[in-house]
């Protein structure tokens, strides 16, 4: 089955530098042991010939290559291979990581999500490198794992626990994967019922606590400043963050409960959601970059249980977010918990101070979720805000968008018309495709091409690098104005607008690059101290290496600690010439002088 492609000489980058940034987007799996590993395992580097890349585990695992046991890659934090994929596949995934597959079929998921199962089947192999089975099967076989090693569950609850059929079958898979019984991979016992669930940073725990902290349902949710807790099904969860894990302590839930309940703690805290694809997207838009630099941690909460939310989103139209957790709270406490779709469609809920049409949404609602319409289109009462905001938490779409929300309309000051304007707008900025310009210029270190587009400078590309299919001809005068007017000794620093697309860390090197002063130098180490990250050295290095922006993003000033010259996108001759030119420049002032 294919593999989805990636970069072989990124990849090779990522695993001798063991890049911690993209840990559970690539697997490295050695042909010669037959094990896959993450990039920050600590066994010995194999040899290159030997590598093979998956951008999954799911990938890896169908190629027929077994977990590693040191660096346990079911403890990464969640591939996010999927993002940015076809949407069927993206929902598909979401519904096979809720479960669809553990009592129902392929060709069942596959009417849900309206193709047929041989289509599905190729889309999933086609995106993630698996078919949806392969992909339920690991899922599994990676709780299972986790349970092994983190509690101290009998061997055959935790059988039942991952979904496993029978006690047998599990043995069978745990041997043929790990090459052991299930009893040799116990070595090492924590308390039962905790677990530590990886995140990816930045993560911003205290924002997300302040949201949930305000929509809490008495009864059913607890949150202070450092926890969130929740009552459930006759369990008591507890979530606390130590970085870069959730701590989830899950009292009082049975052996069958504790897959379920990890699958909702992902899903509320956007456990898998890359921070670093998305905030490189959001910042190619002006006016959202700087949010973006100044929250870069910032994520949306989904949803313990879609349906909950749902029922949240109609108490909580036309009223202000204390006047729905009111409602919410007299829902509760009429039932003893937050209701089932089952107890809610024929519901009299009269005594909970909701107008009669509101009564109405909510049982009308409740119906069509026991029809499984996911969308709720056509469904009395529910608008578009509802529909956005369900689809935003619930579903996790990427691109819905409340525009009709009370917060929003009072943070910009715009009305519901024209938010939806400017969000549309917005989103259509970014989903475009991007007509880059392409500037040849002739300087003194050969002929460099500029790539721009009217927002700022994107690239500057050396002669020896490869050719750019994606532009068009252009002029981009004044970037060209200020490299003549540097290689001519009458500019020091530059103040073209800039719009290279990096991380937010990136982007704090290499804002600290264009500090350092015409003709000095400095280390990777003097920059990782001036960020306050005394040990990131070798992650400045990376960002270093990175820079799309040479000489205008002066990266050939940084040298190694011992003085000598290291790694230059236009070849150490080249640093040394800028280094040597810079030195000994007879510098003219703007006026000639």
């Amino acid at each position: 089955m294919r593999e989805v492609t990636l970069d072989p000489l990124l990849c090779q980058q990522v695993r001798r530098a063991r890049d911690a940034r993209f840990d559970g987007k690539i697997f490295i799996a050695v042909t010669s042991t037959g094990i896959y590993c993450r990039p920050v395992c600590p066994a010995p580097s194999p040899k290159e010939s030997n590598v093979v890349y998956f951008a999954s585990a799911y990938g890896a695992e169908e190629a027929g290559f077994r977990p590693c046991l040191r660096c346990r890659p079911e403890t990464a934090p969640g591939t996010t291979a999927w993002l940015g994929t076809s949407q069927t596949v993206s929902r598909g995934l979401r519904l096979i990581e809720g479960g669809a597959l553990d009592t129902g079929s392929v060709d069942a998921l596959a009417d849900r999500l309206g193709v047929t199962g041989r289509h599905l089947r190729r889309l999933f192999v086609e995106h993630l490198g698996a078919s949806p089975v392969r992909i339920a099967q690991t899922l599994r076989m990676q709780f299972a794992k986790r349970l092994i090693d983190e509690t101290t569950m009998p061997l055959t609850e935790i059988a039942f626990a991952a979904g496993f059929g029978s006690v047998r079958r599990f043995h069978a898979v745990v041997q043929a994967l790990y090459g052991r019984a299930p009893s040799e991979l116990r070595k090492v016992h924590r308390p039962a019922s905790a677990f530590r669930l990886a995140v990816r940073e930045p993560f911003d725990w205290a924002s997300i606590l302040g949201f949930l902290r305000a929509r809490a349902i008495p009864g059913v949710e607890e949150v202070d400043e450092t926890m969130y807790r929740r009552w459930w099904a006759g369990a008591e969860i507890t979530i606390r963050f130590q970085a870069p894990h959730l701590l989830i302590s899950m009292e009082g839930a049975s052996p069958g409960q504790r897959l379920d309940i990890l699958r909702r703690v992902r899903r509320l805290f956007d456990v898998a959601a890359d921070l670093d694809v998305i905030n490189a997207t959001l910042s190619l838009d002006p006016l959202l970059r700087p949010l973006v630099l100044a929250r870069p941690g910032l994520r949306v909460p989904g949803a313990w249980d879609p349906f909950e939310i749902g029922v949240r989103a109609i108490l909580g139209q036309q009223v202000t977010v204390a006047g729905a957790r009111t409602l919410a709270g007299r829902l509760v406490a009429a039932y003893g918990q937050m209701p089932t779709a089952e107890q809610l469609a024929e519901a009299d809920l009269s005594s909970i101070g909701l107008p009669g049409s509101r009564q109405e949404t909510l049982r009308a609602y409740a119906r069509a979720v026991l029809a499984e319409n996911e969308t709720l289109e056509n469904v009395r009462g529910i608008g578009p805000w509802t529909r956005d905001y369900y689809a935003m938490r619930a579903l996790g779409e990427p691109d819905a968008f409340p525009a009709g929300d009370l917060v929003l309309r009072k943070a910009t000051g715009l009305n519901e018309k024209q938010l939806l304007v400017a969000g549309v707008r917005r989103v259509a900025h970014l989903a475009r495709p991007v007509v880059r310009i392409r500037h040849r210029l002739s300087t003194p270190i050969g002929a460099l091409v500029l790539l721009g587009t009217p927002a700022g400078l994107s690239e500057i590309r050396f002669p020896h690098a490869a050719a750019v299919e994606d532009a068009s001809d252009g002029e981009l005068p004044e970037a060209a104005a200020e490299i003549e007017a540097y290689f001519a000794g009458r500019l020091r620093e530059f103040t073209v607008p800039l719009a290279p697309v990096g991380t937010p860390f990136q982007h704090q090197v290499w804002r600290l690059l264009r500090e350092i002063p015409f003709g000095a130098t400095t280390t990777y180490g003097a920059l990782a101290q001036r960020l306050g990250k005394a040990n990131a050295a070798r992650a400045v290095g990376l960002a270093n290496g990175s820079n799309p922006l040479p000489i205008i993003v002066p990266c050939h000033r940084v040298i190694g600690s011992d003085g000598k010259l290291t790694g230059f996108a236009g070849g150490l001759p080249m640093k040394a010439w800028l280094l040597d030119w810079e030195r000994h420049c007879n510098f003219f002032g703007a006026d000639g002088e």
